[in-house]
């Protein structure tokens, strides 16, 4: 068709506060970030990645999953060494008001959650976390993977558009 295409690559997060929130690019990062910080955790960033959390201290006493009531998530958060009263089994969408009702149930400090967007609830738990006064571990959205970083991108369109 004759368009150009440019795409801006976003520059990669590095782990940091904002707020009450930690930005991580991982669940592994996240894992490790718990592993600093006390109090019982309300993970909600689902069983696919639940293996990078069995290195944090006292994790089985410690974190509380939200999870989908499938055979398989249950199977693994139970062959990973988690109690069944830890894996919370529930189908969203949630609530702020459920997600306030559960950091009191489990006395929850800290929420790890991915940066999921609207269709994820995410602004939900965030409302709860700080009507909570729970910090917040963020796991960022995939890297993208084709692009250009800003000088590269300006000096694509310096060339295109004849710009000095």
């Amino acid at each position: 068709t004759g368009t150009d295409y440019f795409r801006l690559l976003r520059e990669e997060a590095t782990p940091k506060w904002q707020g009450d929130c930690f930005y991580v690019a991982t669940a592994q990062e996240a894992a490790e970030a718990l592993a600093e910080l006390p109090g019982n955790v309300l993970l909600t960033t689902g069983s696919k990645e639940l293996s990078a959390f069995v290195n944090v201290p006292h994790y089985q006493d410690r974190l509380f999953v939200r999870m989908l009531p499938t055979e398989e998530a249950i199977c693994k958060g139970n062959s990973l060494g988690f109690a069944p009263g830890h894996l919370i089994c529930m189908q969203g969408p949630f609530s702020e008001e459920l997600n306030l009702a559960l950091f009191h149930q489990f006395q929850i400090q800290i929420l790890v959650t991915k940066e999921s967007g609207k269709a994820g609830g995410f602004w939900e738990k965030l409302r709860a976390a700080q009507k909570a006064g729970v910090r917040t571990v963020v796991i960022g959205r995939p890297p993208q993977v084709s692009g250009d970083s800003y000088m590269e991108l300006w000096k694509k369109l310096c060339v295109r558009f004849h710009l000095s």
